[in-house]
């Protein structure tokens, strides 16, 4: 039932993600301040992100980061209005469990505006969707993984309850053994001592016989 419940969480969030509302906002960057398409990514971890964004940049070119920017240059991207490359400007700003996502995109002609790009705009917020996606992979998997983990811990700490116990008894089997024959040794060291017992009594009124004749002959 709670794993059940934790799929149908993670599912949701999934979808939560994939549906997130992307917007414009002009926004200071690197090379000033321009227009850039942002999202509220909700109860998330910002390296995943980060990770993520590097992985499905990947697909069109290589990223770097300078001065807490990812820029992905010279990148070619199905649907934009001219094919000449542009260049990815992405900003991630942890709130508290949420990271807010700000896209610059730099073409031929300087960095698109909601004003005079709405359709390159419209295929780079498709784009972005696509990254959710990603995310919300992302985000499922690293969830398995620690799921996985937990898992892998717990049937460790049961092995080792187990052996434990598989010890316990071995100790006490050995413990019992011991017990019986000391107990075996009692039985003899306590007819040895009757035995003894009788025989210093012989041999105490022994003595005393002798002390008595010694003390006759004097």
């Amino acid at each position: 039932m709670v794993n059940h419940f934790r799929f149908v969480v993670i599912i949701c969030m999934m979808f939560s993600l994939a549906s997130g509302q992307v917007g414009t906002k002009k926004s200071e960057m690197s090379q000033g301040k321009f227009d850039a398409l942002v999202m509220t990514l909700v109860d998330v971890d910002k390296d995943l992100v980060e990770d993520t964004w590097k992985e499905y940049t990947a697909n069109f070119g290589k990223t770097k980061k300078k001065k807490k920017e990812f820029i992905t240059n010279d990148i070619k991207i199905d649907g934009l209005s001219n094919d000449n490359p542009v260049s990815l400007y992405l900003k991630l700003k942890k709130d508290r469990k949420n990271v807010s996502l700000l896209l610059w995109v730099k073409g031929v002609d300087g960095f698109l505006s909601a004003s005079e790009n709405k359709n390159d705009l419209k295929v780079m917020e498709s784009f972005l969707a696509d990254f959710q996606i990603s995310l919300s992979k992302a985000i499922l998997r690293d969830e398995f993984e620690n799921a996985s983990d937990k898992l892998k811990k717990l049937q460790k700490n049961l092995q080792k309850t187990i052996d434990s116990y598989s010890d316990n008894i071995k100790d006490i089997e050995k413990a019992n053994k011991k017990i019986k024959k000391t107990e075996k040794e009692n039985e003899s060291l306590l007819k040895e001592q009757e035995t003894l017992k009788t025989k210093i009594t012989e041999q105490g009124m022994l003595v005393e016989e002798l002390r008595n004749k010694v003390s006759l002959n004097k």
